[in-house]
Order: C-alpha cells, then sequence, then structure tokens
C-alpha cells in the first residue's frame, strides 16, 4: 500500500530531515508532560485498578480533588489491593514506582515520573518508526514525519501519558509494534531484533487492556507474511508459534476479565444502551429471559445505585447480547450510529487535564497542541457509513497491494500490515459497541481513533504517491 523508495536501505545515522522531526517531537511531548503547567488526564475513578496492587493513593483526601476536576499530581503510600486485572499498565506503573523510590524518602510518586516512564518508550516507538520512514519514497516519508509531529504530539492523543489509565500502556506499546513491525518488514538487517521487538510489544498492547485483546489475531498477520522471507525452516515455525501463542494468549486473558467488571459491562450493553430507546423494553428483557419489572431500569448505567445487576447479569451473557443484536439488525446499526457519532471527540469533557496548582479551573481542557484532534473532529464525517467505507477501502485496497506485489515482499508486506491494521480498527469499534455500549463511549473510543489515524496516514502516504508517479509520467 505504501510504495518503496528505490535501493532504499538502512545505512548508518538518520539522515537529517528523521533527527529534525525527532528532536521538536520530544521537545513537544517533554513540555506538555513534564514541564509546568503539566498536563494529564483527571482520575474517573479507574486509576485505583493501578493504585491498588502498586500499594498508592491519592494525596488529597476531598473527592473533587482526587476525581474527574484535576489531575493529581502526588500520590502517596496507601492499602496494597488484590489486581483485580491484569494489564500491561502495572508493569509500566511498576518501573515509575521504583524509579520514584529512589529519590523518595516517604515513598510519594510524583506523577511526572510515571509520565517520564511512558515518554521514554513513547519516544522509542516514534524513534523506530522514524528508521522505518527511510525505506519509503519521499511522499511517504513526508508523510510519516508529518504525522507524527502533527498528530503523535497532540495533547489528545498523549493526555493519558501523565495517568494512570491503561490508555498510556495503549498508545506507548502501539507505537513500539508499529515501528517494529515497520523495520521487521521492510528492513532485512533489522529483522533479527525487529520481529522480536515486534512479538514482545504486540503480547504488552494485548495485555494493556480487555478491550485489545481479540486484537491479537489481526495483528498476528504481519509476522505470518515474513514467513517466506525467513532461510530457515526452524525459524518458520518459531514465528508460527509464537504468532498462535499470542492469539491464544489474547483469548486467555478475556476469561480473566474480574467478575464485576464484566457484569457491569454486560448492564450497560443492555440496560443503558438496548434497552434505553427501545421500542417494546417489555419484549427486550424477556428475549433476554429477564422480567418486565427491570423495565424501569431502561438507560440506568451500572454504576447506579441500588441496581439489580448480579440477579440480572446472571441470566445473559455476550452470546445472548451477539444474538440479539443479530436477530435485531437496524437496532444494532442505530446503536453503532450512535457510538460513531462520537468519533473523532477524543476527549471527555468532564476529565480535566490540568493540576490544582496550575491555577485553572476544575474540568479544564488543554488547549495547546491540539490543531490534529480539533481539525480532524471538524473535518471528518462522525457517521457509520463514512468509517465502514474507509476502513473498508484501506483494507480493500491493502489486500490488493499485497497480492499484486507479493505478500514476501517489502511493498507487499506493509500493505498487509495496514489492511491488518484496518481490520483492528473496525474490530475495536465494534468491541466498543457490543461490549459496553453508549456507557462512557468517548474514552472507550481513544484505541480504536489511534488505530483510525494511522490507516488514516497510510491511506494518505499511498494517495501521494501515486500521484507522485503519475506526475512523473506526464
Amino acid at each position: 500500500m505504501l510504495v518503496d523508495r528505490q535501493g532504499a536501505r538502512s545505512r548508518g545515522r538518520w539522515p537529517s530531515p528523521e533527527w529534525f522531526v525527532f528532536g521538536a517531537i520530544a521537545l513537544i511531548l517533554v513540555r506538555q508532560l513534564l514541564l509546568p503547567p503539566i498536563v494529564g488526564l483527571a482520575d474517573n475513578g479507574d486509576f485505583v485498578r493501578v493504585l491498588g496492587p502498586l500499594g498508592l493513593d491519592h494525596s488529597a483526601t476531598e473527592w473533587g480533588e482526587r476525581y474527574f476536576g484535576w489531575l493529581e499530581k502526588t500520590y502517596v503510600p496507601g492499602p496494597h489491593l488484590p489486581v483485580r486485572l491484569a494489564s500491561s499498565q502495572l508493569l509500566l506503573s511498576g518501573m515509575a514506582k521504583a524509579l520514584a523510590g529512589l529519590g523518595s524518602q516517604d515513598g510519594s510518586l510524583d506523577i511526572r515520573t510515571q509520565g517520564a516512564v511512558h515518554l521514554v518508550l513513547y519516544l522509542l516507538g516514534i524513534a523506530l518508526i522514524l528508521r522505518a520512514a527511510r525505506t519509503f519514497r519521499p511522499p511517504a516519508r513526508a508523510t510519516i514525519g508529518a504525522a507524527l509531529l502533527l498528530a503523535a504530539t497532540d495533547v489528545a492523543w498523549v493526555a493519558p501519558l501523565n495517568s494512570f489509565y491503561a490508555e498510556a500502556a495503549t498508545l506507548v506499546f502501539l507505537s513500539l509494534l508499529v515501528g517494529f513491525g515497520l523495520l521487521a518488514l521492510r528492513d532485512d538487517r533489522a529483522r533479527p531484533w525487529a520481529l522480536p521487538g515486534y512479538f514482545v510489544a504486540t503480547v504488552l498492547f494485548v495485555a494493556a487492556k480487555p478491550q485489545n485483546y481479540f486484537l491479537a489475531l489481526p495483528l498476528m498477520a504481519t509476522p505470518l507474511a515474513l514467513l517466506p522471507r525467513l532461510p530457515r525452516a526452524r525459524g518458520r515455525a518459531a514465528v508460527a508459534a509464537a504468532a498462535c501463542a499470542v492469539v491464544a494468549l489474547g483469548l486467555f486473558l478475556q476469561t480473566l476479565v474480574p467478575w464485576e467488571m464484566r457484569i457491569r459491562n454486560l448492564w450497560n450493553s443492555v440496560f443503558y444502551t438496548v434497552l434505553a430507546e427501545s421500542p417494546d423494553p417489555r419484549g427486550d428483557l424477556a428475549g433476554f429471559g429477564l422480567g418486565p419489572e427491570l423495565t424501569r431500569f431502561a438507560g440506568v448505567p451500572a454504576f447506579a445505585e441500588s441496581i439489580p445487576i448480579e440477579a440480572a447479569t446472571a441470566k445473559f451473557g455476550y452470546g445472548d447480547v451477539l444474538r440479539f443484536h443479530a436477530l435485531h439488525p437496524a437496532r444494532f446499526l442505530r446503536t453503532a450510529s450512535a457510538c460513531a457519532g462520537s468519533a473523532f471527540v477524543w476527549r471527555d469533557p468532564r476529565m480535566g487535564n490540568y493540576t490544582r496548582d496550575s491555577g485553572r479551573p476544575a474540568g479544564t481542557l488543554a488547549r495547546d497542541f491540539a490543531v490534529w484532534s480539533r481539525v480532524e473532529g471538524l473535518v471528518l464525517p462522525r457517521s457509520l457509513l463514512f468509517l465502514v467505507l474507509f476502513l473498508g477501502g484501506v483494507m480493500a485496497v491493502g489486500v490488493f497491494e499485497a497480492w499484486r506485489a507479493g505478500v514476501a515482499t517489502a511493498v507487499g508486506g506493509t500493505a498487509w500490515f495496514c489492511a491488518a491494521l484496518a481490520l483492528a480498527a473496525g474490530m475495536e469499534f465494534g468491541i466498543c459497541v457490543v461490549g459496553d455500549g453508549l456507557y462512557d463511549i468517548v474514552k472507550h473510543l481513544y484505541m480504536f481513533q489511534l488505530l483510525f489515524d494511522v490507516c488514516l496516514f497510510a491511506a494518505i502516504a499511498w494517495t501521494l504517491g501515486l500521484a507522485s508517479r503519475g506526475l512523473a509520467r506526464l
């Protein structure tokens, strides 16, 4: 899908354009994440999934200072809680806690230490992508640099890096897997270390949060494209086995999702979403094996008080939710269209970006370094039809280019990778629609929007490559 620069190979140091782009990106990110007034993402109540197992807690005691309005800067020792949700974010936050312990006498953690750990790994992923960019023709190479400079520094992308949300691990490991993946596909000399790096980054990406578990399947299509290029049968067998293991891991992690999270998601899928605008709530409840007395809970979220969540969700599962949507396709399309209306919104207005000592009012959203997210939100249609046509088009073109060039070539492998990422984006959107419905949809679409942007920039690069080749023949 993205065309090669003829004869391009990795040689010596980066060319100067990539050095300048990387330097500018690093400066912008340091300014946002580490220098006051820092930006991040306030706690909506999910921080405890990471803070608790690490024995940390908010330093503030007032509810309004802990949640939503402001990002809290300092976290202090608290009770150790059991791990309820396995996540690679625990690994990153554990590293931050260990680093903080080197200079902290009281065991406290400054959020900027957490941000610095995320930032170093995120910059490593960006560096890998920029190194891979040297193997593309000039239009694609310029698109990659501009995309990283504009989007990868956007506050909507990077605000979670100063937080304890698993979205931080998602962004960090996505950047690494894209960088390692491109190098493994396009640079023969880098493949011996880039391919193992891709597997490790993908495992950590998949393990970041439940929304990512099923994405192991499309992401493992990429290393399989490299099998014909591996010289030894033992190496090909090892890659195939590793790909199967990653998919199995994603499926296994799904079985470990905590019971309380599972029933809340089920409740939101049915009561908050399906029943909210149902023309026949009693009939829909009967389809889930539930009685008509529960109609009064239509449109009520899972975190509301005095709801019979355990008794209700004991009678149905996700298989019943999928079957309901299959039997009512028009209703499913309306729900999916409503979710698509939140695409490219990026930022939940309830969750502030600043610390209280910044002097900003509670709930203030950062406006600097937000050009990309603003333009995308204004220009791109927030419609289900657009999302389906665009992602379907990227998949179709990617598969066609892979077939035309040969999936085992650098060009064909890159096209195949783009198609896999488009499939992952589509799957992620479907997971959001079915998994939790309309509840907290802006936050849940974060991963989808990252993948969509990657596909968008790939499509732009491919289009510019076609145009440049066409102009060259005039």
